[in-house]
């Protein structure tokens, strides 16, 4: 019986970082690899602190660790939800820290934000913002040339005026009294910056304050890619925290990090369907049979 599922690349990973002798198991369903309890709880992780996050056959995102003995549920743990998604403590919790050691692949998050924070306080603003497009992704490169290209057609070759308009939004969005629509307002007044690399740029210098909103998680939570969708996006992860207390010591910034490992795998919200399951609705739940 299929115990659950993860996607490949994440699967791939956790099999690298516990040393776990099943790296052949191929996809069985798109990038999806099908888990067995016996064969694959080592390489899920069981003797880590976090092991990786999969979809269960409920379709709820946990990990192997729901169903240790001194679960204080009794091999059941509750399940938590936020607007489409449907996860575990424990899966939350690991998404955030496992995203922290892996992105970016070559340095580290927190090695990577400090970077960041450097670069702005040290006034090379242009490097930040360069640096911050190509962190953001494939499109990141079109991102920034469409920064540049836009400044050239206004006359300004260098990026003297680019990098003052950069300087000007970024010390506005660090007052304490600028609100989050308010800061990415500024930012997408620049031509060529859009609200998900203007968002990005804000969360990298100020996690604790400012998320990343980006098509994907606008799909999934239903808010607009708009300066009134960023800020119910801030105004929904800040309620949501205020409600889960084992969540208080994540900035907004952290929060969406970890949903976002979630979010990313679309195909996540209808595996239930593609194995002929229903959704349970949010609340108490059993650890699946293997």
């Amino acid at each position: 019986m299929v115990y659950g599922w993860i996607p490949r690349d994440d699967w791939l990973a956790s099999v690298q970082r516990t040393g776990a002798a099943h790296g052949d198991v191929q996809p069985e369903e798109g990038d999806w690899v099908a888990l067995n309890r016996q064969r694959d709880a080592y390489a899920l992780g069981a003797e880590f602190v976090h092991g990786v996050p999969f979809c269960d056959a409920n379709g709820v995102w946990r990990t192997i660790h729901d169903e240790a003995p001194n679960n204080a549920l009794g091999n059941g743990f509750e399940v938590l939800g936020f607007y489409g998604l449907r996860f575990s403590s424990a899966a939350l919790h690991a998404a955030i820290a496992l995203g922290r050691e892996e992105e970016p692949k070559d340095e580290g998050m927190d090695v990577f934000e400090r970077r960041m924070a450097h670069l702005w306080l040290a006034d090379d603003v242009l490097t930040f913002s360069e640096q911050v497009c190509r962190w953001g992704g494939k499109t990141g490169f079109r991102v920034w040339g469409n920064m540049l290209r836009h400044a050239r057609e206004m006359g300004d070759t260098g990026g003297t005026k680019l990098a003052l308009a950069l300087r000007q939004w970024l010390a506005q969005a660090v007052e304490a009294q600028t609100s989050a629509s308010v800061a990415i307002s500024a930012g997408i007044a620049i031509k060529g910056l859009g609200v998900s690399y203007a968002s990005k740029h804000l969360r990298l210098l100020w996690p604790e304050r400012y998320p990343v909103l980006d098509s994907l998680v606008c799909d999934v939570v239903g808010v607009a890619m708009n300066t009134q969708g960023y800020q119910l996006f801030c105004d929904l992860l800040i309620d949501w925290r205020a409600r889960h207390t084992d969540f208080h010591c994540y900035g907004l910034g952290d929060l969406e990090f970890g949903l976002f490992r979630f979010v990313r795998h679309r195909g996540a919200l209808q595996m239930p369907a593609r194995m002929g399951l229903g959704s349970d609705s949010v609340g108490m739940v059993r650890a699946a049979s293997s």
